[in-house]
């Protein structure tokens, strides 16, 4: 095994604390990883394409006794990530960051319409269906947060000593303690500490100039613009944005919509996730839904 080779990998979730997690990993001493956060090496076909040597070059300038990494969120969901990881690196440790995907979702949202990428108001994205099934062409607001799909599929691969869960809750409570978990987990020295571990990366902000405010408040309008002049826009000084809160109708919509979901992801931690806090009635007609679902998760084949 080549000392460029990856040891551990942050697979997700999006919007669930990676960034944080990357920045703080990247400080240990015994810990490089590439300076672009995101390879997505397992994800893009493109790139996959490429082959070993390709994904072994961003880790060219480790040092030789490094405990080599990275962070691409979007290994939880694609469907062909699982086997490409597991072909190439059974050995690999992954570490999986979990948060309420509700908040997730709408976390997602405001940062699509931060980058002036989503026209749409979040309560009309309800009034279509909800997909269940993560599509690469699609911003996947809602199915990116079905945990246990993807985690019974990387189960059935990898043994469970060999994924690290981290809830998104902890993190932002206990930093210290969740990258000691980290450091142990990795095998690196679990007592570094740095300042980065306890900083929130990707905390909300909203460009400060007047142009680019102008189109943020005309979400449909910004859309209407070449996607070369939205990235124009967001340009100079930032300020902290709170968004409003979702409201109750929606809000209870996807709660309904996760329920069976959460329950099937309390079986496999076995315990329930921060933002369960009852035991959920699952209906007949919601567990079909599931069982759909999951049959479909597995109409990816590797090429």
């Amino acid at each position: 095994m080549s000392q460029c080779i990856p040891k551990f990998l942050v697979i997700g979730s999006q919007k669930a604390g990676t960034s944080s997690l990357f920045f703080g990993l990247n400080k240990h001493p015994q810990i490089y990883m590439p300076p672009v956060k995101e390879v997505k090496y397992f994800f893009q076909d493109e790139s996959f394409a490429l082959g070993p040597a390709h994904y072994e070059s961003f880790f060219k300038d480790a040092p030789q006794d490094a405990v080599c990494g990275e962070a691409s969120p979007g290994y939880i969901c694609h469907p062909r990530s699982p086997q490409r990881i597991f072909r190439q690196l059974p050995d690999v440790k992954l570490i999986l960051t979990i948060r309420d995907p509700v908040e997730r979702a709408y976390s997602q949202y405001w940062d699509n319409r931060r980058q002036l990428q989503e026209g749409r108001a979040f309560d009309t994205l309800l009034e279509g269906p909800l997909h269940q099934v993560f599509t690469p062409e699609r911003r996947n607001y809602f199915s990116r947060g079905l945990y246990s799909v993807y985690l019974q599929r990387y189960l059935d691969l990898f043994p469970r000593s060999q994924i690290l869960i981290i809830q998104f809750d902890a993190l932002k409570r206990e930093p210290d303690a969740v990258f000691k978990r980290c450091f142990e987990f990795i095998g690196v020295d679990p007592d570094f500490e740095s300042a980065e571990q306890r900083e929130i990366a990707n905390f909300r902000s909203i460009f400060a100039n007047p142009l680019y405010r102008f189109f943020f408040d005309r979400p449909a309008l910004a859309q209407r613009l070449p996607s070369l002049c939205r990235r124009m826009l967001r340009w100079g000084s930032q300020v902290p944005y709170t968004p409003e809160p979702i409201s109750e109708q929606t809000e209870s919509l996807l709660r309904e919509f996760y329920q069976p979901y959460d329950r099937a992801l309390s079986e496999l931690l076995g315990e329930r996730p921060y933002w369960v806090q009852r035991e959920p009635e699952l209906t007949q007609d919601v567990a079909a839904e599931q069982g759909v679902a999951s049959a479909l998760m597995e109409s990816f084949p590797e090429p």
